[in-house]
């Protein structure tokens, strides 16, 4: 393999784990209940110290809203974007019907696809994580009543 090979193959692997690594931190964005922005510094007063107290005051959430269920949605939401992914290229470069159509035209009908294939796959997620008993069944299997 000469230089200017090896060059544009580490670029692009460099372009993919760059894209990886964000992908992955904007899941974990999403999946924090957080607020991730910095407020505003104009204007705004520090909270009266019986606001503080009142504030600290408030229930704890219940178990159902901790870590495991939030990492199953994950999951099942990045399960549900791979296979979506896979089905969706294969459908644009491995079909011969679409062997005429220009690359970069199946490039960006695979690229604005998926800003439609993030909120499903996670709206899904949530879904299953949210029918999925915290607890299994005492037998072990989910499926006993």
């Amino acid at each position: 393999m000469d230089l200017d090979k090896a060059v544009r193959v580490l670029v692009i692997l460099a372009l993919i784990a760059g894209v990886l690594f964000r992908m992955f931190r904007y899941f974990r964005y999403g999946l924090s209940k957080r607020v991730i922005s910095l407020p505003s510094s104009s204007g705004v007063m520090p909270p009266s110290p019986t606001a503080v107290q009142a504030n600290s005051q408030l229930p704890t959430p219940p178990e159902s809203s901790k870590r495991p269920g939030r990492w199953r949605s994950g999951l099942i939401a990045a399960g549900v974007w791979v296979c979506t992914n896979i089905i969706l290229w294969y459908l644009l470069f491995g079909l011969r019907a679409l062997a005429d159509v220009p690359v970069i035209w199946r490039l960006f009908a695979g690229v604005f696809a998926n800003f439609y294939l993030f909120p499903l796959a996670r709206r899904l997620g949530e879904k299953a994580a949210r029918r999925a008993p915290e607890n299994p069944a005492p037998g072990g299997s989910p499926f006993t009543d």
